[in-house]
């Protein structure tokens, strides 16, 4: 699984808190937006530089320099104080398209106030351009003026010829026209189109500010969750497991599922062919509540008519309130019980044998692998599935080697709780007792699967259910499990069992080394 899509599904789990964040961000803006929102208003006049000696294009250029003068934060102060615009309204200019039309817009809290604002700004720029200009065409006049003047001061100080004093009037002529037209001149000047403004109001959408709170308690929300999903190292799909164990997915228990559908198929891939028993252990890495049903569940999967099953309850650490008071595998492994009188008949084909009574005794002690042989060995005699609960991998030493005993392990895994580096060492532990690891399962169904456990494992059988007993012409010890008056204080030496049917290599290796041991 690439951990792009890792951490998708992991904040995808945390989607609570990302909606919640969105939702909360969503009513701080309104509530922001609501408080905070006021009526603008805004007063527009319009100028014109157009000129009738000018192409359209060139007065357009000329207009963008007046609105580039017009908007530099230096002159709007001067503008300001020379128009008495208050501080609270914001002046702007801006051209239409290409075209040599001037906008002078002012904005701000009251009507009346932008409305007198946009008008006084707008005269006092108009003229300030207009004194600009007369004060630089004043300055070309009065040379012109100086040079009519000295021509006529030549005409008069002199005798002329007549047709000196011609060519001198024609100059004079000349210079006055000049100045005539020059003073007459009023390009560049900024002519007035909308001496009184327009005004129009406008009022803060409450919908932008809610969908950019939403937006942003989203974002924040996944934020949120991004730090959550790499702090957690729970494991919680198929995909995910399989990385951290190294071990093959068998199932995947989810809510709604058709429970011995899914169990028949999962003893399908864990049992053999040929009619000889199997025994098979289930466990987990950190105690879960749903073990004990899926063990049930798993032994319940096999028919009666094809030699039934046996659930073995060995987990001895936990409180079993529903076997209180039952002798069990305690009495079993120490010696005063035997599986076929020990165990419960729960429906046709299935038997449970307890775990008894292992107040103040070590459960690691009791696990003796000589004696757990024996009892899968009586077990395996009886009955063609063997099923046993064990305790959890990484509370429990003595489960390493009842996992070792049997022919396969199912390595139960809680998708709510479990977290990798658990599930890894349990396999780790595993593979040292050099167990037989069939492949994973994983609870899906968020706690569900606890509650599929009957409420009372002691109820009554089914009429036809019988007691347990050897199959016939299956090999029975030497010596029953039950030995009558050899107490265990008195035994120094535990019988060892040879084993029977499948139950695996790591037994039969055991044994070999417990009866070298007495020899």
């Amino acid at each position: 699984m690439s951990p792009l899509r890792k951490y998708s599904l992991r904040v995808a789990e945390w989607w609570v808190v990302v909606v919640v964040l969105a939702v909360a961000g969503g009513v701080l803006a309104a509530v922001w937006s609501v408080s905070t929102a006021t009526t603008t208003w805004t007063a527009t006049t319009a100028l014109s530089s157009q000129s009738q000696l000018r192409a359209p294009e060139q007065d357009g250029v000329l207009a963008i320099g007046y609105v580039d003068y017009f908007n530099q934060e230096s002159y709007q102060q001067v503008l300001r104080a020379k128009a008495g615009v208050p501080d609270d309204v914001t002046l702007s200019a801006q051209t239409g398209a290409s075209s040599p039309i001037i906008y002078v817009s002012a904005s701000g809290p009251s009507e009346d106030v932008v409305r007198e604002a946009a008008t006084s700004a707008t005269e006092a720029f108009r003229e300030d351009v207009r004194q600009s200009l007369v004060a630089e065409r004043r300055r070309a006049a009065d040379d012109l003026q100086a040079e009519i003047d000295k021509n006529v001061e030549t005409l008069n100080s002199l005798a002329r010829t007549d047709v000196e004093k011609n060519v001198l009037l024609d100059q004079i002529r000349s210079l006055q026209g000049r100045l005539t037209e020059f003073l007459a001149d009023d390009t560049n000047h900024l002519k007035q189109l909308q001496p009184e403004p327009g005004v129009d109001s406008s009022t803060p959408s409450p919908v932008v500010d809610i969908v950019s709170g939403v937006f942003g308690g989203a974002v924040l929300g996944i934020l949120i969750a991004l730090v959550f999903a790499a702090m957690d190292r729970r494991v919680r799909n198929a995909a995910e497991v399989q990385d951290a164990a190294g071990v093959p997915v068998l199932a995947e228990l989810r809510r709604g599922d058709d429970g011995s559908i899914r169990m028949q198929n999962l003893l399908n891939s864990v049992t053999t062919a040929g009619g000889a028993t199997t025994v098979v252990a289930v466990v987990c890495a950190r105690r879960t509540e749903g073990l004990s049903a899926f063990a049930h569940e798993l032994a319940s999967a096999w028919p009666a008519r094809r030699g039934g099953s046996l659930h073995v309850v060995a987990d001895l650490r936990s409180p079993r309130p529903a076997y209180d008071e039952m002798p069990g595998l305690v009495d079993v492994l120490d010696g005063r019980k035997s599986v076929f009188d020990t165990a419960v008949a729960r429906t046709e084909g299935l038997w449970v044998l307890p775990p008894g009574d292992a107040t103040g005794l070590d459960p690691y002690a009791l696990a003796d692998p000589r004696l757990v042989a024996g009892v899968l060995r009586d077990a395996s005699s009886a009955v063609a599935l063997v099923v046993v609960e064990a305790p959890p991998l990484l509370e429990a030493p003595e489960s390493q080697l009842l996992c070792a005993a049997v022919d396969q392990v199912i390595l139960l895994v809680d998708a709510k709780h479990a977290r990798g580096d658990d599930v890894q060492k349990a396999v780790g532990l595993l593979r040292s007792a050099e167990a037989h690891v069939a492949g994973i399962v994983i609870d899906g169904t968020g706690g569900q699967l606890a509650t599929r456990l009957p409420a009372s494992t002691t109820a009554d059988a089914a009429p036809q259910a019988r007691s347990l007993a050897p199959r016939a012409g299956a090999a029975v010890g030497p010596e029953s499990s039950e030995r009558p008056g050899d107490s265990p204080h008195d035994r120094t030496t535990p019988t060892p069992y040879p084993r029977v049917g499948l139950v695996g290599a790591a037994v039969m290796s055991i044994e070999s080394n417990g009866s070298k041991d007495g020899m």
